[in-house]
């Protein structure tokens, strides 16, 4: 899956460089605007049966989907610099073996302008708590500020959740 830009002006897209979000590693061609490469890696942190005893979670409740994190490693990062933007959620289901489509979509906004592609990856789960990161390069001119990640994860299946952090740009 390659990143696109969305509805965004050639200035946002110099301000910040997003790769391409891919569960395996290989050689990918930057996008015609000029995009670094990145990768997508993700793990499962904990069982269906330690997610559903740390959430209080009874099959009762149906398909749930939490997000217990989400971040930037580093918080504050210089231009060219390499972030990590990091989720962590709980899929939580009646049945421990049944499979899920997961989409997880990540926007970067500064100021409320996207600053970079929106990626959005759909990955097959099991109930537990799982981790993903997708990377992005801050371009060399990145503008310094606050910039906002918004992640979404959305169940085929129904439930989705929604959680946000921040990062500077310094």
């Amino acid at each position: 899956m390659r990143a696109t830009l969305l509805g965004s002006t050639a200035a946002l897209a110099a301000v910040l460089l997003i790769g391409t979000a891919c569960r395996h590693a290989g050689e990918y061609p930057q996008t015609a605007a000029g995009m670094g490469v990145g990768t997508y890696v993700d793990h499962q942190d904990k069982s269906a049966s330690q997610t559903s005893a740390e959430h209080n979670y009874q099959a009762d409740q149906g398909v749930r989907l939490e997000f217990t994190n989400v971040t930037t490693d580093p918080v504050a990062a210089s231009p060219g610099q390499q972030v990590q933007l990091v989720a962590t959620y709980a899929l939580m289901a009646p049945d421990a073996q049944q499979h899920f489509q997961v989409t997880e979509d990540r926007l970067v906004t500064l100021n409320g302008e996207k600053v970079a592609p929106q990626t959005s990856t759909t990955v097959d789960r099991t109930p537990g708590t799982w981790t993903s990161k997708v990377s992005l390069t801050l371009s060399p001119t990145a503008a310094k500020g606050t910039c906002q990640l918004q992640v979404t994860a959305s169940a085929a299946e129904g439930p989705s959740c929604q959680l946000a952090c921040s990062f500077t740009v310094e």
